[in-house]
């Protein structure tokens, strides 16, 4: 089977490479090249990612059959082939693609980002999904954001040090929570003597990002270069604007679909990340549940892959 590339996040190589395949699931796999980098090939309904390449996959099209843990490949000549598979990916027609934080501004100032704000927030409540994590984090979460605004360096890392590689799956959901927060950072309206401290906490963040697993580590290093997924950027670029309600309930549904959990935590991240210079700190301070029963899946060890999509409206 012959597929086309659409898109290549940041650090998807320009030219030739070779390696292995390194994990195969349904609708990704984790590649690993010669010089030890880490790619996804991904379907395109996971939408784009930093060092992630989408492909044209048909419905119902599965890697599973298609390629063996261990298989050797190799782009050439921008085609990219499998040993031994019958996989081969088209890299011509692949575009780059870059999340362009410093394009995104949530100024939480204007009433309709405001409400686009407290949009995404009662969605997330609804859900149920980040409560899990949201809970025992709390503690951690409510530090780096005081931390944050006190722009106390120390104490920013020490809350991080208690969130990375908090949780379970391949990439844990502190993990996920500190991309989030990192993009909300970057994304959010704050004072220059708030802004010039961002640099320092993304600082400690690639610093630390050597605690958790490799692939966590991929997502949270590009995270501190202002690379973030293609379905947490739309929520991030969806509030900015001010959308209507629908519009937030779509973005959120596309990014919690992620995982079981990862794309819960990344929201919350991110809502809090851009709203720490702001008067309603006190809101975003409140868990998740706080207002609604959980009656969602939690956090499963066993299924709260990254690179698994639950069932959604995607």
């Amino acid at each position: 089977m012959r597929l086309s590339a659409l898109t290549a996040g940041a650090g998807v190589p320009e030219a030739d490479f070779s390696g292995h395949v390194a994990e195969v699931h349904a609708r990704a796999c984790l590649v690993e090249l010669a010089d030890e980098t880490l790619l996804t090939l991904l379907a395109a309904e996971l939408g784009s990612q930093p060092c992630g390449i989408t492909l044209s996959a048909p419905f119902g099209f599965s890697f599973s059959p298609m390629l063996a843990r261990g298989a050797r490949l190799a782009a050439r000549a921008r085609v990219l082939r499998f040993a031994g598979g019958t996989l081969v990916v088209d890299l011509r027609t692949v575009r780059r693609w870059r999340s362009n934080l410093p394009a995104v501004a949530i100024d939480l100032q204007k009433l309709p980002v405001l409400a686009a704000w407290r949009g995404a927030w009662a969605a997330l409540r609804a859900d149920g999904r980040s409560a899990p994590f949201a809970m025992p984090a709390g503690t951690a979460i409510a530090a780096l954001r005081s931390a944050t605004c006190g722009r106390d360096a120390a104490a920013a890392r020490d809350a991080m040090i208690q969130l990375v590689g908090l949780g379970a799956g391949r990439t844990p959901a502190g993990d996920d929570f500190l991309v989030g927060y990192a993009a909300g950072l970057q994304v959010s309206r704050m004072n220059e003597a708030d802004r010039s401290f961002v640099p320092t906490l993304l600082s400690h963040l690639k610093e630390l990002s050597v605690r958790t697993n490799r692939l966590s580590r991929v997502y949270l290093d590009a995270a501190a270069e202002g690379e973030i997924s293609e379905r947490l950027h739309d929520v991030a670029q969806t509030i900015a604007s001010g959308g209507e309600a629908a519009a937030i309930r779509r973005a959120l549904a596309d990014a919690l679909a992620i995982g079981h959990c990862s794309g819960a935590a990344g929201v919350l991240g991110l809502l809090h990340g851009s709203s720490v210079d702001s008067a309603i700190q006190s809101e975003a301070d409140e868990t998740p549940s706080d207002k609604v029963s959980v009656t969602l899946p939690a956090c499963s060890p066993r299924k709260a892959n990254p690179m698994q999509i639950a069932p959604s409206s995607r």
